[in-house]
């Protein structure tokens, strides 16, 4: 396995602008067109991440198990780890 790397540490003061992103370069679908599966919902944000191949297989049967999307239930992990701050 892989050794995780540390992210370096951030000024506290640059991390919610950080975090709240550019809004104007965000892509829009074309005129006329409907937004595609490929274009996050009015409210979202898209998030890429590298997870273990046993990681994510077992996601999967939870999320089938529970009857919940996967993006339902790292939201809500999401959600109970900033709490903590």
């Amino acid at each position: 396995m892989a050794k995780a790397r540390k992210k370096p540490a951030a000024s506290t003061a640059r991390i919610p602008r950080y975090a709240q992103g550019r809004q104007e370069h965000r892509r829009k679908p074309a005129a006329g067109l409907s937004a595609a599966s490929n274009f996050p919902p009015a409210g979202s944000t898209r998030l890429t991440v590298n997870v273990r191949k046993d990681l994510h297989t077992r996601l999967k049967v939870a999320s089938a198990r529970q009857n919940e999307t996967i993006g339902l239930i790292l939201e809500q992990l999401i959600e109970k780890h900033v709490a903590k701050d």
